[in-house]
């Protein structure tokens, strides 16, 4: 049988429990800066239906995790749908942004991040849990997800593309978008951590945080045999 002191009625044993009550009640309920050992510790997913928690509380997928009963275990409180070709179905109990914005490194995003990422954080701060899709979670939602990470988190957007690439391998948004997410963290962080650079051999350009694509881009046996494909494409033009 455990034996406990008592002080004033009051054994160790509560004592130290009333202690750890009163540290948790005083610590903040989230942090929206990833953790490393979090980051070790989520399970990575790339697939369309596959969600990925990117930091407590802040999801990535593509449209085939949108089911109800999915965001209900999630506990899913806000869904950015982040496509032109997908329609905003109402959600009981789920407050629902459309970002209307085909996958094209032409079309404009940038215009449309400020307002998607701070509903995140309004969304974060009433412990709120968010889903931002688009429909392979490859392009536009992770460039939407890197805004966030850029203006809230106090990460720059190298950083913010490593952290998300470890969790999702797939995650590349197009070089347009990636130009608009510079050009945003230019105007939030007041200076650049990634530049676009070109490959003279093959003509592409991609950023510099993505460097290692180009030992496939100069494989010109590989880019032949992609070169037509729509998701090369999409990615490099």
């Amino acid at each position: 049988m455990e034996e406990h002191s008592v002080k004033d009625g009051v054994t160790d044993k509560q004592q130290k429990v009333a202690e750890e009550q009163k540290t948790a009640d005083e610590s903040p309920t989230r942090s929206t800066k990833p953790d490393s050992s979090q980051t070790r510790s989520r399970r990575k997913g790339c697939g369309a239906g596959d969600v990925t928690e990117i930091i407590d509380g802040l999801y990535l997928s593509g449209f085939r995790a949108v089911r109800r009963k999915k965001l209900a275990e999630l506990g899913i409180t806000l869904v950015i749908n982040a496509t032109l070709e997908l329609p905003t179905l109402p959600i009981d109990g789920v407050e629902v942004l459309a970002v209307r914005v085909p996958d094209d490194g032409n079309s404009d995003l940038y215009s449309q991040l400020d307002e998607a990422v701070d509903r995140i954080q309004s969304a974060l701060e009433q412990n709120g849990r968010i889903l931002v899709h688009c429909v392979a979670g490859a392009s536009r939602s992770p460039a939407i997800v890197l805004a966030y990470l850029v203006k809230h988190s106090g990460m720059s957007l190298r950083e913010s593309f490593q952290h998300v690439r470890q969790l999702r391998p797939n995650a590349r948004p197009n070089n347009g978008f990636f130009s608009q997410l510079i050009d945003f963290e230019r105007r939030v962080r007041g200076s650049t951590s990634v530049t676009v650079i070109r490959d003279e051999e093959s003509g592409l350009s991609v950023p510099d945080v993505c460097e290692d694509e180009l030992k496939l881009i100069r494989d010109k046996r590989w880019a032949a045999c992609v070169s037509d494909r729509r998701s090369y494409q999409r990615v490099y033009a």
